[in-house]
């Protein structure tokens, strides 16, 4: 599956002591992303790994860990994992120099 368009950390402002607060432009990524993901009818329960590529836009850059986090809630929100918990693997690249922003993401079962 992939998603188009930017990924938006989740965690992008502090209010108070250690509390991060989800941005509008964050809820907009993923109200964005939870309806391309519409069409995704597969859903996954228990022990699974995660392949995540990156397509960043041109020279732009952003923290990897970050990108992971916002598409790993955006799959549990939308039902396709059951919990993050389930998540045994996770393989995530990123790469510069595209046209656009995509994130193409494989799942699969593990035993």
């Amino acid at each position: 599956m992939t998603i188009i368009g930017r990924v938006i950390s989740k965690k992008n402002h502090k209010v108070g002591r250690g509390f991060f607060a989800t941005s509008k432009r964050y809820k907009e990524f993923e109200n964005d992303a939870l309806m391309q993901l519409n069409a995704y009818r597969e859903r996954y329960v228990g022990a699974i790994g995660i392949y995540l590529t990156f397509e960043m836009k041109g020279r732009l850059d952003t923290d990897l860990d970050n990108m992971v986090t916002s598409i790993i809630d955006v799959l549990q929100k939308k039902g396709i994992i059951d919990n993050d918990k389930n998540i045994k693997m996770i393989t995530a690249v990123k790469q510069s120099g595209y046209k656009d922003w995509q994130t193409h993401i494989t799942i699969k079962e593990l035993k």
